[in-house]
């Protein structure tokens, strides 16, 4: 999916980079909030400290990371990119 994205992203006026060093900017402040908001609920759901709960995702980020299911994440973005030429 990331490689056909780029595919997609270079047909505009824009390169791929450009266009993700962009959309990172933007994002990070929420991605910030949502990642600490997601690893303190997950350390208190666990009876362990955030740092505790770090150095576990960090131990198991591949594994994590190969969970992450796009079409729940974000179905509109999963739809699109699949059907997309």
């Amino acid at each position: 999916m990331y490689a056909k994205s780029r595919i997609i992203n270079a047909r505009g006026p824009y390169s791929a980079d450009k266009l993700e060093e962009v959309m990172y900017a933007q994002l990070k402040p929420s991605m910030e909030r949502t990642i600490g908001d997601t690893t303190t609920d997950a350390a208190t759901r666990n009876g362990m400290s955030v740092a505790e709960a770090c150095q576990e995702l960090v131990a198991s980020a591949e594994e994590a990371a190969q969970e992450l299911d796009l079409s729940r994440v974000n179905p509109g973005l999963y739809e699109a990119l699949t059907h997309a030429q």
